[in-house]
């Protein structure tokens, strides 16, 4: 994706792409997909909604088992901050009472 990135924006704009990877993100070796929402299909963007939340419920879970099974860890802390970001991130999603109540 990246290579066809590279030369076709140069072609309708003035920035040039370079494809490497971004500094100090933990890309992993992998290459990031852009959804345009404008055209994007509505049942697609449903999809991808609902996966990343099914993605964002999981990580939840999975920090609350290593806070409850790991508390001597010395990066139960660090779990704690994570999973409180998690929590706002799930109730800025569905932004109702309910979902500000797990805080």
């Amino acid at each position: 994706m990246s290579g066809y990135i590279k030369r076709v924006v140069p072609r309708n704009s003035k920035q040039q792409p370079d494809g490497r990877p971004l500094y100090g993100v933990g890309d992993k070796g992998g290459e990031y997909v852009f959804y345009n929402t404008l055209i994007e299909p509505k049942d697609v963007r449903a999809f991808r909604e609902a996966s990343q939340e099914k993605v964002l419920n999981h990580s939840i879970r999975l920090l609350e088992i290593f806070i409850a099974n790991y508390s001597d860890s010395p990066l139960k802390q660090e779990a704690k901050t994570v999973l409180r970001a998690k929590r706002w991130e799930k109730a800025r999603i569905h932004d109702n009472i309910e979902s500000y109540a797990d805080l």
